[in-house]
């Protein structure tokens, strides 16, 4: 069967195709001469030509810098959102809008096509001209093989639509007084008239068919929806299948503006009758076009769902219509609803209809657009379908379906991102984690945005560096850069473990980017934000096995002059170092916040040096900051900060030790890498060193103190707003800050704690490192169906 022409094409054809045909040939000329005249002119090569065109190319680099310097920001200038809006998106809205255009073009065509035989009337004819008339002809050849093509399968659709009135005259009948245009079936009527979201109006020949059916509306009652959904019912006839879609189109967009007055729309006769035939053809339809293709629907499993390829099969010119009216009429649909419970239900079954979607470039981008919406601000269970049906897409769509969803996936998460609560801590886990999973799918596609992310969180450290500015620290010193980080971290934990892997690279960088971000204001106030991206690097370096110097930042954070002043005799509660990133300076002076540093820092400090513990080099790791473990404790006036301090010293001096004799008892050298690998390997699966045995009793006491702190803190609802970081007992109007500590917010975080297991394990930031799972789209959806939301 020849290739059917769309409604557009054959006006085109029958309109404009000659004077489309001799504007492109017109242009080709044109561009042959252009080309010709310039390779004539480099083959002159004058001094004088070549000197002007070098101070015309001067001219318009400088104008060029300008033009930059003046309309467009540096990228250390840029926020994170800036960056992600101007990056991410541009070529798609540049894409969607030359898409848009192209309904205009019926309009265009006529002057394109005047102007174009008064230019060919001028132009001599050449040999390109004899070549751009044989393809043309050859164009012509081939539209009208397509035409009898399609005048063929109009005629077998009509002897369908006979035999139906043979096989269920009930149904014939019910045709014939509702739809009669479907029984008086042309050959040169279009299928998928009806089903076309777009179109663009019909011959001079159809007007009065048009106007005698505004004139009757059709009923759609309970009896004829079921009558319509039998006779669709697995995909057996496609008459039966168009007359569904039909009404679920007319359905979709009851009640629409744009539709009042239309000669496709119907009247539901009763709720009942809407909600049975939407409901029947959103759980069937996608049987119903695997049916109409000849592929046994309860055979497909997941797999063999991700290879199907619909576009593949014989049958799919004629189901092509029928898919496109389906999914563009579920995604209109999708956009009207307000119930969670019924917006999950439609994105699960846009997720089964996934590999339909393939060679509808723009209705693809229209549905990851919706799915990156609810991904964002839908309630968990619909986050959780929105994200199965994004990865659905990126695994089945081929490119760059992937490329689109990665950026929208961590687009979205950045914006939501930009404050943490004690409510918004779990949404942005979750978030995290689709990220993780969506960036895993592909470590090759994967690499050049990673690349770019983190290259843009770099130039925001760069630019806090050089301008010194309260603007510019604060684009660092939030909770979104922050968050951003700890997501890279994730993403390069997971997937960066192997030397193979394609994002191993990217492990340098962050690691430095933290590092900076660390070291960017040395003040006892970001206290928790120092410790917090430590323990992100302690994170990065158990997963991927690199050494990443943090003893310095915990060292310096012991000799701030805040931890060695008395400590004030106030009964209020530490603030909750998850949930802040900056303290005030009369926090600095509480026990509880001076206990919570010291504690963390010993215990950070263990976890560097247990990580490092089985290897060769680590008397030589650890000799430093066992040093200045022992002048903190010369220094340190309270008793159990110095216990604490020489538990470390201990432990660390005891391994240092062990580890010596086992290095002399070896026979190879430092050179010897592959000996050095499995230097102690077998004790560091026993964890052995005495370090390690520390290390493990104090993540215990860590985990004791977050649910001891949980259980004695009162709840407060003060202010429900999202921290930004600052510590919300600072009053910045009666408290002169230091030259350190000029870039106060003026939004302060509201405390509001629950006694949420939960959240007691979200508030252990400084825990032992997390482990990421194989599957960690799963264990988010576990971890959002079981929640529930809190109330004051």
């Amino acid at each position: 069967m020849g290739t059917k022409l769309g409604k557009r094409t054959k006006k085109f054809t029958k309109k404009h195709l000659d004077g489309e045909l001799r504007r492109r040939k017109v242009a080709k000329v044109k561009r042959n001469r252009a080309l010709g005249d310039a390779r004539k002119r480099r083959a002159r090569g004058d001094d004088d030509d070549s000197q002007d065109s070098g101070a015309e190319d001067e001219d318009e680099e400088v104008s060029g810098d300008d033009v930059e310097a003046d309309g467009k920001k540096r990228l250390e200038d840029m926020s994170i959102d800036e960056f992600l809006n101007q990056s991410d998106y541009d070529d798609e809205d540049d894409e969607e809008e030359e898409g848009d255009g192209e309904d205009e073009d019926d309009a265009s065509e006529e002057e394109g096509g005047s102007d174009s035989d008064e230019e060919d009337e001028e132009e001599p004819e050449s040999e390109s001209d004899e070549e751009d008339a044989s393809e043309s002809d050859e164009d012509v050849i081939k539209m009208n093989k397509e035409t009898a093509g399609l005048k063929k399968a109009a005629s077998s659709h009509k002897a369908e639509l006979e035999k139906l009135k043979e096989t269920d005259p009930e149904f014939y009948e019910f045709l014939k007084e509702e739809d009669e245009e479907l029984l008086d079936f042309d050959d040169d009527d279009e299928e998928d008239d009806d089903l076309s979201d777009d179109e663009d109006g019909e011959d001079d020949d159809d007007d009065a068919r048009k106007k005698k059916k505004k004139k009757k509306t059709r009923t759609i009652t309970s009896e004829i929806v079921q009558k319509l959904c039998d006779n669709a019912e697995g995909g057996q006839s496609l008459g039966g299948a168009k007359a569904l879609l039909q009404a679920y189109r007319a359905a979709c967009h009851y009640g629409d503006d744009e539709n009042d007055g239309d000669e496709t729309s119907v009247r539901l006769a009763s709720s009942s009758a809407f909600h049975e035939l939407v409901q029947y053809t959103l759980s069937n339809g996608d049987d119903i076009l695997r049916g109409l293709l000849g592929v046994d629907a309860e055979t497909e499993n997941q797999d063999a769902t991700r290879g199907f390829k619909p576009h593949a099969n014989a049958r799919w010119k004629k189901v092509e219509p029928l898919a496109k009216s389906f999914i563009g009429n579920t995604l209109h649909l999708l956009g009207n609803l307000t119930d969670a419970e019924m917006t999950g239900m439609v994105l699960r079954r846009l997720n089964v209809s996934t590999p339909f979607m393939a060679t509808f470039e723009r209705l693809t981008k229209r549905v990851t657009r919706v799915a990156l919406h609810c991904f964002g601000s839908g309630e968990p269970s619909v986050r959780v379908q929105s994200i199965l049906l994004l990865r659905a897409m990126a695994v089945t769509l081929p490119p760059p379906a992937l490329e689109r969803i990665a950026k929208g996936v961590y687009r979205t998460f950045a914006s939501n991102a930009k404050f943490v609560n004690a409510d918004s801590v779990e949404h942005i886990a979750f978030m995290s984690t689709c990220v993780v999973e969506i960036f895993g799918l592909d470590h090759a596609q994967s690499y050049p945005l990673a690349f770019t992310y983190i290259r843009q969180l770099a130039s925001l450290l760069r630019g806090a560096l050089t301008a010194k500015s309260k603007e510019a620290f604060r684009n660092v010193y939030c909770w979104q850069y922050v968050n951003c980080l700890e997501c890279w971290e994730r993403v390069l934990s997971a997937h960066a473990k192997e030397e193979s892997s394609a994002l191993r690279p990217l492990v340098y960088p962050l690691a430095q980017v933290a590092l900076g971000a660390a070291r960017l204001l040395p003040s006892a106030r970001y206290a928790p934000l120092r410790l917090r991206l430590v323990t992100l690097l302690n994170r990065l370096g158990a997963s991927t096995g690199r050494f990443i110097p943090i003893a310095p930042l915990l060292m310096e954070l012991l000799t701030f002059s805040e931890l060695t002043k008395p400590p004030l005799s106030v009964k209020s509660h530490p603030p909750d170092f998850t949930l802040v990133l900056r303290l005030a300076k009369q926090d600095l002076r509480i026990p509880g916040v001076q206990d919570v540093i010291v504690e963390s820092t010993m215990e950070a400090l263990a976890e560097h040096l247990h990580q490092n513990a089985y290897s060769p080099a680590f008397p030589e790791l650890a000799h430093i900051p066992t040093r200045e473990l022992k002048k903190f404790t010369k220094t340190i006036t309270v008793t159990r900060f110095r216990k604490a301090a020489r538990a470390v010293i201990e432990a660390a001096e005891r391994t240092s030790d062990w580890v010596i004799r086992k290095r002399d008892a070896v026979d190879f050298a430092p050179k010897d890498l592959a000996k050095v690998e499995n230097f102690l390997r077998e004790e560091k699966a026993e964890n052995k060193a005495p370090i390690s045995r520390l290390t493990k009793t104090l993540h215990e006491k860590a985990a004791q103190r977050v649910a001891a702190q949980q259980a004695t803190e009162v709840t407060m609802t003060r202010n429900k707003k999202g921290s930004t970081g600052a510590s919300d007992s600072e009053d910045d109007e009666n408290v002169d800050d230091d030259d350190d500590d000029d870039d106060d917010d003026a939004v302060r975080p509201s405390r509001r704690r629950d006694n949420n297991p939960t959240l007691a394990r979200a508030s252990s930031s400084f825990a032992p490192p997390m482990t990421c799972a194989s599957t960690p789209i799963a264990i988010a959806i576990t971890h959002q169906s079981n929640h529930t939301p809190r109330t004051p």
